[in-house]
């Protein structure tokens, strides 16, 4: 036996495991209650000089990508580890044991245990029941010896491995968090409507990252509820190489857009001051032209001049829900007229089509996570082992056939390892089948 007070002793313990597991619990506390990833004018601005640089010094501000905090998940991985080496030598044991090895007097001690005399020569009783069980989907062992025949047989056995495929699942999962912390990405990009960028700021915010490709928003659109707050907003995304198209798809909250093993999410908007201006000649395969428009500012297009004179706001949110543009065209009389929000209207004794909205930016997070699939993986394992660990029992019994006389003595004994009420009903009900096979009345 090992000493408990040894390295080895230590990490095979459970008062670490639980120690380890309420630091990190506490850990995540502090992480949620002080906002991460934020620059440092905003600790002092909130904490404090002193209190900032504590933060700073104890990397309070990146908490879940800290040294000591991956180290915590560490410990927790090397306790779940040799807390499976400490304890699989002895399940194996017991698996691999000789279950006909057993005595008369060991099958007495049993609390599972009944006996009954049979009508049946031994031999002839020995081949019922084998018959019997087998057919019940208990195939017998059979080994004959001084104190008579043994039969043995046994459901579940490997139930007693799932408690460690649920310690593989939990590494797996660390592992895949881990690997996704240290190799993975998370970062901001703010993209304005109209607009593309083919990279992004790093998270430390010290040097810019190529994404590969052109991100960029053409379209923007926001649903409202009846008192005119923002219900939903969505993004129409597009992914270009060069000139070329690759994919075009609307993004919302919690609907991301996934390329190339990036998955980009849409998590906040901006209203500006700006209006953004669809035009397109009317003739054929003429292509639509796109004018960005200050407000109350009048802007040249070919022999068109333009301008956003008033809006209208949607309820509470400052959303512009319509328009009144001003134009003049070649220097004559100036027109206005109302426009809701991407509504196309002819101008210019329909030469042109005009649609118009609010500028409007996206802020998305760009995240790669390497390590989760291993995440996945872990999951599927932790809910096979837990289904199985719950479910399934390791279910052993024996029957002892012995001579008396012409007749024969059955003794039923049968064991488990899940200590439940219920487990004598099905005991009573393998022992009364057996009895009836053998020709013996209740």
């Amino acid at each position: 036996m090992k000493n408990r007070f040894s390295l080895w002793g230590i990490f095979a313990s459970l008062p670490l495991a639980l120690c380890t597991m309420a630091a990190l619990a506490a850990s995540a506390i502090v992480g949620t209650i002080i906002p991460q990833n934020l620059p440092g004018d905003q600790y002092v601005a909130s904490y404090g000089q002193g209190s900032s640089l504590l933060i700073r010094f104890m990397q309070l501000d990146d908490m879940y990508g800290s040294w000591w905090f991956l180290g915590l998940w560490g410990l927790l991985t090397a306790n779940i580890l040799v807390c499976s080496l400490e304890r699989l030598p002895r399940v194996l044991k017991v698996l691999g044991r000789d279950n006909l090895a057993v005595s008369a007097r060991e099958l007495e001690r049993r609390h599972l245990r009944q006996s009954w005399q049979v009508g049946l020569a031994p031999a002839a009783t020995v081949v019922c029941l084998a018959r019997h069980l087998k057919g019940r989907g208990w195939p017998c062992q059979i080994r004959e010896s001084g104190q008579g025949t043994l039969l043995f047989s046994q459901r579940g056995g490997w139930s007693r491995l799932a408690v460690y495929l649920v310690h593989l699942a939990v590494v797996i999962i660390i592992i895949g968090g881990v690997v996704g912390r240290l190799w993975g990405l998370q970062a901001n990009l703010e993209l304005v409507e109209s607009q593309g960028v083919d990279s992004l700021v790093s998270p430390a915010g010290n040097k810019r990252l190529p994404l590969g490709f052109t991100l960029r928003c053409d379209g923007f659109s926001l649903d409202h509820h009846g008192d005119g707050s923002v219900k939903d907003y969505q993004a129409l995304l597009t992914v270009l190489d060069g000139d070329k198209e690759l994919l075009n798809q609307r993004v919302a909250v919690n609907h991301p857009l996934h390329f190339r093993g990036l998955t980009i999410y849409l998590s906040d908007y901006d209203s500006f001051h700006e209006f953004i201006l669809r035009l397109q000649s009317q003739g054929r395969g003429q292509k639509k032209e796109i004018l960005i428009l200050p407000y109350q500012q009048t802007v040249e297009w070919r022999d068109l001049l333009l301008e956003v004179s008033q809006v209208r706001l949607a309820g509470r949110e400052p959303v512009v829900r319509a328009m009144q543009i001003r134009w003049q065209e070649g220097g004559g009389a100036t027109r206005e007229q109302w426009f809701t929000v991407n509504q196309p209207v002819a101008l210019a004794g329909g030469q042109y089509s005009l649609a118009a909205s609010q500028l409007h930016g996206v802020n998305l997070q760009v995240r790669r996570d390497p390590g989760l699939p291993l995440v996945y993986l872990g999951f599927v394992l932790l809910l096979a082992g837990l289904s199985v660990g719950l479910t399934v029992s390791h279910r052993r019994i024996w029957l002892l056939v012995t001579a008396e006389g012409e007749k024969s003595v059955v003794t039923l004994a049968a064991a488990s390892n899940k200590k439940s009420p219920a487990r004598g009903a099905p005991f009573a009900a393998l022992a009364a089948h057996c009895r009836e096979c053998c020709g013996v009345s209740e």
